[in-house]
């Protein structure tokens, strides 16, 4: 009976069925899965813990050595659990070996820094992309980033660089800003961060299912490639129409 109560929780009696019940494992055989945790780290351990160790031990499984990439966003919320810690440390020593790699993404520096594991993910992770911060050289910051290795000069760029357009790379191969010279419409497609935006472009989606990319760009304010993108798309259908008709 103990066991059975205990497994209870997390089959459809309990308050766990929704994530891990099911008559068949669900998570897909696809070359790209993505899993969305923001609302499962806001639950307590009792349904963190076993979810995400499944997904860890799934992600495990499916390498076979193909070239695969393991990407963490929010790292953080990872780090916070002794349990996780375990698991990121032994991944980052051990993933080269399965052709795999890790991609740990944070808001803030010192996540990683202050974290029990702060050297094993310094030692194993030689590329590290980081982003601009106008507090670069503020005494607080500064510390986590002369751990990092970066010495006067690149804090220095670090403080004037360009958001969502420049990025400082360290890396083997050596260390350079990089600008992805992406444009505002690039950055209506890509530059999309926080539930706020999201939701506003599911609204959109909703409004205006088969038209939604043309008018996602007019909410950005980018008419005249709002107009461009519908004569395209009218184009294209009309080109499908003509081939049916021959």
């Amino acid at each position: 009976m103990g066991i059975r109560d205990a497994l209870q929780h997390f089959t459809v009696m309990g308050p766990m069925g929704s994530l891990l019940d099911a008559d068949h494992d669900m998570l897909g055989n696809g070359r790209f899965l993505s899993f969305e945790t923001e609302n499962l780290m806001q639950l307590d351990d009792k349904a963190v813990i076993p979810v995400l160790l499944y997904l860890f031990r799934r992600i495990e499984q499916r390498l076979d050595g193909s070239p695969t990439l393991v990407l963490l966003d929010e790292a953080w919320s990872y780090l916070q659990h002794a349990l996780f810690r375990n698991r990121l440390r032994d991944w980052l020593k051990t993933m080269r070996r399965k052709n795999a790699v890790v991609v740990m993404a944070t808001q803030q520096i010192s996540d990683i820094a202050n974290s029990d594991i702060a050297d094993v993910v310094l030692e194993n992770c030689p590329t590290k992309i980081l982003l601009p911060n106008a507090e670069s050289k503020n005494p607080g910051s500064r510390a986590f980033y002369e751990r990092v290795g970066l010495n006067d000069r690149e804090l220095d760029i670090l403080q004037v660089s360009v958001p969502k357009q420049h990025y400082y790379v360290v890396s083997k191969l050596g260390r350079r800003l990089v600008d992805l010279g992406v444009g505002r419409v690039a950055l209506a497609w890509v530059g999309v961060n926080g539930r706020e935006e999201r939701q506003l472009v599911e609204s959109v989606i909703e409004q205006y299912p088969d038209m939604w990319r043309s008018e996602w760009l007019r909410l950005r304010g980018l008419a005249k490639w709002a107009d461009y993108l519908d004569r395209m798309e009218g184009s294209l259908e009309q080109q499908k129409e003509e081939k049916s008709c021959v």
